[in-house]
């Protein structure tokens, strides 16, 4: 870990990272996962009568967490790419770094609406999630291709 911290970062490291940020769903699915295998294996239930009840319907805390730090780390490198480039903040690595802060902005609220169930932290989820899809896409365009 702390190699991640002084490790210059380079096209290698940044790309693993963000592969792991692909991955971001299959994390926060995780804890489901483990709940859904291991309740069926412990109650010698076949698959088909687990239900979401069974697995803690809103309480994937520890999914959310699994999914936060891939984009935290893939943050850190952004900010630490900005700050060595010579105009720190007219660099593209400071819209790579709101890109991934509008992300990790989603997955919190999306976390936080399934914990409240409170309209207004769905429609701010919605709103987010859809400026980060277009932020994504807009990045991929001009910068990956």
């Amino acid at each position: 870990m702390l190699f991640f911290w002084t490790a210059q970062v380079d096209f290698l490291l940044g790309w693993g990272t963000d592969q792991l940020v692909s991955f971001v769903t299959a994390f926060r699915d995780f804890e489901y996962t483990i709940c859904f295998y291991s309740y069926t294996i412990a109650h010698g239930e076949s698959p088909d009568q687990v239900n979401k009840k069974d697995c803690g319907e809103n309480s994937y805390t520890i999914g959310f967490v699994a999914a936060s730090f891939p984009i935290i780390f893939r943050m850190i490198q952004c900010f630490r790419v900005m700050l060595r480039a010579p105009h720190w903040l007219l660099n593209w690595q400071t819209v790579n770094f709101i890109k991934y802060g509008v992300s990790l902005l989603v997955a919190m609220f999306s976390f936080i609406y399934g914990h409240s169930g409170e309209k207004i932290y769905w429609i701010i989820w919605i709103i987010l999630a859809c400026s980060s899809s277009l932020f994504s896409y807009s990045w991929d365009l001009k910068m990956d291709w």
